[in-house]
């Protein structure tokens, strides 16, 4: 787990014991420090932090294997985003920054997306869907990062998106759920439930069930599906 010290605690899972830290200095006065989530590959831990580096740990250890900075910026050097591993590279974003393809054997840059973004991206076969901190979705292409399409937040940013049956599902922070075709980013489908969204939604594939919390603080489950004439969703 990463504090907002800069910290990671490793801590043992029977007892809570502790068993390594991993601590980096930050002299920036004012920064975002939302906290990235650390992705784990094999024994190899991948750790954004507050002065813009992401590292590579040893996960049975805490010893650094790697690091790269990648946000120089004045500003918010954060990267909060949690890294998204896929095969032999990684994902991750700095929120004023940029989306950044890396090697997860080296750190090696292997494509940069000049978009900045806190949530982490969804992976699904030659697409990268990303949602970004200037307000839109994007779709790009996995290997190269180009943009496949862009679709405007309509009210504020986007939360992590989640895939329910060839659609994405998102929250907008001060808007609504709303569902896109994976395809080509057309909107099939929204909810309002006033004040706007924060959490990444949930689905539940088998009931086709999608759950969220409001920044009403309510919680809701929405039942989602397609009529079968005419086509077009439901949400109940």
């Amino acid at each position: 787990v990463l504090t907002a010290a800069n910290v990671v605690h490793a801590l043992d899972a029977e007892s809570g014991r502790p068993v390594w830290v991993y601590s980096r200095q930050d002299a920036a006065q004012f920064n975002i420090r939302g906290g990235s989530k650390p992705a784990l590959k094999g024994e190899t831990l991948y750790v954004g932090f507050s002065d813009g580096f992401l590292a590579a740990l040893n996960a049975r250890t805490g010893a650094i294997r790697w690091d790269v900075q990648l946000n120089r910026n004045k500003r918010f050097k954060d990267v909060d985003s949690s890294p998204v591993i896929d095969g032999d590279r990684l994902y991750v974003a700095g929120y004023d920054d940029k989306l950044y393809s890396l090697s997860t054997e080296t750190g090696e840059i292997l494509w940069t997306l000049d978009r900045g973004g806190y949530a982490a991206v969804t992976v699904d076969g030659n697409r990268v869907y990303y949602p970004t901190s200037d307000g839109a979705l994007l779709a790009l292409d996995r290997g190269s990062g180009k943009i496949l399409w862009d679709f405007k937040i309509k009210q504020g940013i986007a939360t992590g998106v989640v895939q329910q049956k060839g659609l994405l599902v998102f929250g907008e922070s001060r808007g609504s759920l709303r569902f896109l075709e994976a395809g080509d980013g057309r909107e099939v489908a929204s909810f309002e439930p006033g004040r706007g969204v924060f959490s990444t939604p949930l689905v539940e594939e088998a009931s086709g069930r999608v759950y969220f919390i409001s920044n009403e603080a309510n919680v809701y489950a929405l039942e989602a599906g397609w009529k079968r004439a005419p086509a077009f969703p439901y949400l109940r």
